[in-house]
């Protein structure tokens, strides 16, 4: 890397070499780096990148704020408005798939019939959490992170609910971080040989949580 250079990595903390990392910053063979993953967490205080004025060190939530999370459903929905009214979203990363006949006729044939033939529309953490206990459940940290979720009000926004046509009884019961569900059934036990009885508690999403760690309000 050139010396002017700046690494940057949100990603992972095992894709870069944290030894030859310090190294190349503390012999400025680097400009500087922008850290928010590193290999134990939280960073211990002996940690060398601490002693470095050339690396910049965040949370893996640097991008989640009141502001972000506040506005974003909002954001989400005048962008829907947006393509739906006249084709030009403004936060589309691909934009040339709307120009593709395909896309069109595809969501003008199924989208509707999709939405109407589910039972319910749940997340992947949802989904296990389903399958363990047979409970449709999920926790407000989760919930947050549809943009359907009113984080001030601690349920599902049922204005956003209206203006996207989601029926709220499609959607699992928010509940909060830390409660029980249920408990693993016995038909997750012949699936995979777990006991049963066992009870399924609701942890919540990491950035979220890792936020009130932070005391964020």
């Amino acid at each position: 890397m050139k010396p002017t250079a700046y690494l940057i990595n949100t990603g992972r903390a095992g894709l870069i070499d944290q030894d030859a990392l310090e190294r190349a910053l503390a012999e400025r063979k680097i400009a500087g780096a922008g850290l928010d993953v590193f290999p134990t967490e939280p960073l211990p205080a002996e940690s060398k990148l601490r002693e470095l004025d050339n690396v910049t060190l965040t949370t893996h939530i640097a991008g989640t704020t009141t502001e972000a999370l506040t506005n974003s459903p909002f954001l989400l929905m005048e962008d829907i408005a947006r393509l739906f009214r006249d084709g030009t979203p403004r936060f589309l990363v691909n934009p040339e798939v709307l120009d593709r006949p395909e896309c069109a006729m595809w969501l003008q044939q199924h989208a509707p019939d999709v939405l109407r033939a589910c039972s319910r529309l749940l997340g992947v953490q949802d989904y296990v959490a389903y399958l363990m206990t047979g409970s449709y459940c999920t926790d407000y940290s989760q919930a947050s992170r549809t943009l359907l979720f009113d984080i001030n009000g601690l349920r599902w926004d049922c204005e956003i609910l209206r203006e996207l046509e989601v029926p709220l009884n499609k959607l699992p019961d928010a509940v909060e971080p830390g409660a029980r569900i249920g408990a693993t059934t016995a038909a997750l036990r012949r699936e995979t040989g777990s006991p049963s009885g066992v009870p399924v508690v609701l942890a919540g999403g990491d950035q979220q949580l890792a936020a009130v760690g932070m005391g964020l309000p």
